[in-house]
């Protein structure tokens, strides 16, 4: 089974641009519909907590919808 995936740009407080991301996250949901995510790092995708913890306010900053491509060229190593 093929995963959806939505990608993130989680971006500080003021900042616009997909450039200024602090992480690039990839979220889905599991087959029970539970939401998943995972954070770019230099040794590929890993399960974090970004998303939920941004969405929750307990990091700052916001999360911009960004297409696949978008996601591609920036994890690009």
């Amino acid at each position: 089974m093929d995963r959806e995936y939505r990608y993130w740009a989680w971006l500080s407080e003021g900042e616009h641009s997909v450039d200024a991301a602090r992480e690039i996250i990839r979220t889905w949901q599991d087959p029970r519909g539970l939401e998943k995510e995972e954070s770019h790092t230099p040794d590929g995708w890993r399960t974090t907590w970004t998303y939920q913890d941004v969405r929750d306010q307990h990091k700052r900053g916001h999360l911009l919808p960004i297409t696949a491509e978008v996601a591609e060229q920036r994890t690009r190593s």
